[in-house]
């Protein structure tokens, strides 16, 4: 993509400074950008009109002050008002357009006119309650969690929706493929990788947890039940505390604290995921349940499968409960020296903590149908959680 600034009459105004921007159709940052020109209805010129002769390139032509003002984003601070309550222009740079707008545009085109509800429809189907948390991130950071959520999504379903094991690791090979092509510059026409590229580029996320989030799910692949407690936080911290990090990379924090409170609470997520998906686990008569558990309270996998009720079953949920409410309160040990905007990433606490709350209401039968319904408090949760600036 190539940006130099050039006077040119356009549609919108009679004589402006414009930036032309020329984008290569054939990149995958260049398609990326053309979809998101067209959905802001912003026209391209044809050769006729341009210096551009190669087919494959288009020239856009865009009015960046009257552009950032309808946007209500200013690259510089505004010209103070004289004496008779006006200014001459709008911004310093309407006359001569500086170089720290030509660097802010790449960003600010990446965080406009957001196409990842229709992208990623299956993001906000099997994961709506992080879809939520996912609203309320600032600015940039917000796309970069869509990108990284979606992934997730990507990975978690493959387990489900394959017959066989070799089938499910071609699939975790074809993300780890896709991820070297990423950082190699040449990621694949598919909307989550364009989007995690997008991601790597302007937020500079870690290659390392990318790839933890894939290796993650290749031990999952052999469908077996977690041997231990201790079991399931080693598959956390290795598939779903990555998430929490590079959210936290996407919000720009740079706090052991913060990484610290990120390790515990993905651990909570992914136990509670765990009590929260066992009931349909065990309509597929599978139980993932840790297996010391079941054997120090006499539980067998039947009697799981079959949904009963008794009260050593409520003990062993009622342990594993305890862990992931352990797991919570020692993450907000650390809130004094955590940063207040990292608490925004740490969103997911409120549905794990509801779900607990919910769990113990229902005298821990994980069968219990109310543990089944979607919270419609939640959204609210979520913004009060975020204006007090807590986790």
């Amino acid at each position: 993509m190539a940006l130099t600034w050039c006077r040119r009459k356009s549609l919108w105004s009679k004589s402006r400074n414009f930036t032309r921007i020329v984008l290569d159709i054939n990149s995958p940052v260049g398609r990326l950008q053309t979809t998101i020109f067209k959905q802001a209805n912003i026209r391209y010129y044809s050769s006729k009109t341009t210096t551009t002769r190669q087919p494959n390139q288009r020239d856009y032509c865009i009015d960046l002050v009257r552009y950032w003002y309808n946007q209500k984003i200013s690259p510089v601070k505004p010209m103070r008002y004289d004496r008779a309550g006006v200014t001459k222009r709008f911004f310093k740079s309407e006359r001569k357009p500086g170089r720290q707008n030509l660097a802010g545009l790449s960003k600010l085109i990446y965080n406009q006119w957001s196409v990842l509800g229709t992208q990623f429809p299956s993001f906000r189907k099997h994961d709506y309650e992080n879809y939520l948390s996912n609203l309320l991130l600032p600015g940039l950071s917000q796309r970069g969690a869509f990108a990284i959520r979606a992934l997730n999504v990507e990975l978690a379903l493959i387990r489900d929706i394959v017959s066989e094991k070799n089938i499910g690791v071609m699939r975790l090979k074809f993300w780890q493929d896709n991820i070297d092509r990423i950082y190699q510059g040449s990621p694949p026409n598919t909307p989550v990788a364009l989007e995690l590229y997008g991601a790597t580029q302007h937020l500079k996320l870690s290659k390392k947890w990318l790839a933890n989030m894939v290796d993650a799910r290749f031990e999952q692949m052999d469908d077996k039940s977690y041997t231990s407690i201790k079991h399931i936080e080693e598959f956390a911290e290795k598939g779903v505390c990555p998430i929490n990090y590079l959210l936290l990379q996407c919000l720009g924090v740079e706090n052991i604290h913060a990484d610290h409170a990120a390790s515990h609470i993905g651990k909570a997520q992914s136990i509670v995921t765990l009590l929260r998906a066992a009931p349909f686990h065990a309509g597929k008569k599978k139980v993932y349940l840790p297996m010391d558990l079941l054997i120090k309270n006499k539980v067998s996998q039947e009697s799981v499968i079959r949904g009963k009720t008794d009260q050593p079953i409520k003990d062993v949920i009622y342990e594993i409960a305890s862990i992931a409410h352990h797991h919570l309160k020692h993450a907000r040990s650390f809130k004094s020296d955590v940063p207040k905007e990292a608490c925004v990433a740490f969103l997911s606490t409120v549905s794990c903590e509801w779900y607990l709350k919910q769990l113990q209401i229902a005298d821990f039968n994980i069968f219990d149908s109310r543990l089944q319904r979607r919270n419609n408090l939640l959204p609210l949760k979520l913004w009060l959680q975020k204006k007090k600036k807590i986790y």
